[in-house]
């Protein structure tokens, strides 16, 4: 038995913000996007903000994971992370 993940809040902290966002039904993950658009130089590493705060359950942990799709066609590797 499976069980469902928790509820996830979030907090947009700038006008220009989007929430987090499954894209389709029964994805596994959310999609964060960033808060501006930026251009990252091949070979070069920026920080890029998502003007979002997200509460974490308790037992639970946040994954910064390349998409599959980004990676490939884009060449978009962000530095993993864990939340």
């Amino acid at each position: 038995m499976t069980t469902p993940p928790p509820a996830l809040p979030t907090q947009l902290l700038d006008p220009g913000a989007r929430p987090p966002v499954r894209s389709r039904a029964g994805d596994a993950a959310y999609d964060l996007a960033a808060l501006d658009d930026v251009v990252i130089a091949a070979g070069s590493r920026t920080v890029v903000g998502t003007g979002v705060a997200v509460a974490i359950p308790d037992g639970w942990c946040g994954l910064i994971v390349p998409r599959s799709g980004l990676a490939a066609r884009d060449g978009v590797v962000p530095v993993l992370g864990l939340i």
